[in-house]
């Protein structure tokens, strides 16, 4: 266990008191490592040393955080390469598709290649229309690109994802 070395402080008189806190690092790495570090303040009083530890002791609280929204960013990275989704290279192939969630999308017929296939005759199980390559509906509304996390892979095209089946 490391202990809270004691506190120095001396009142006016010329010398500046003194104050050593203990605490983990807070930057990732070293913090897996169990490394620590120092923090010193000086000042004229016991009230200024006080005011600047209050305000080092803040900067580290916010470091800490911005600290544990990088940790979240870095896990939602992992996941995604986990599943084999993420940024692609001319040298990487495409991941597969995910598997459909319902029986209807199950029907769909998917894109094997990066070529977009615009038959306008491709249907799905229900006799609805498919249009892989469509960018506005029949009832007029613009197609919802694939800008989500999940398909990130698919580039910044904005081929139909439900093309009228739902009205829009």
């Amino acid at each position: 266990d490391i202990k809270t070395p004691p506190k120095k402080s001396k009142e006016a008189g010329g010398a500046p008191c003194r104050v050593l806190r203990w605490g983990p690092l807070s930057f990732l790495l070293l913090a897996l490592l169990g490394i620590v570090h120092i923090w010193q303040v000086t000042g004229r009083s016991p009230e200024e040393c006080a005011t600047r530890l209050a305000a080092s002791e803040e900067l580290v609280k916010q470091q800490r955080a911005e600290i544990a929204k990088l940790q979240e960013e870095v896990h939602g990275l992992q996941e995604a390469l986990r599943q084999g989704i993420g940024p692609r290279t001319s040298a990487t192939p495409p991941p597969p598709l995910l598997p459909p969630a319902t029986e209807a999308a199950a029907a769909m017929p998917r894109a094997l290649s990066d070529q977009a296939v615009c038959d306008e005759g491709l249907t799905d199980s229900l006799e609805q229309d498919y249009r892989g390559c469509q960018t506005w509906t029949e009832a007029g509304h613009e197609c919802r690109p694939w800008t989500n996390t999940q398909f990130a892979y698919l580039g910044d095209h904005n081929y139909c994802r439900n093309p009228d089946a739902d009205g829009g």
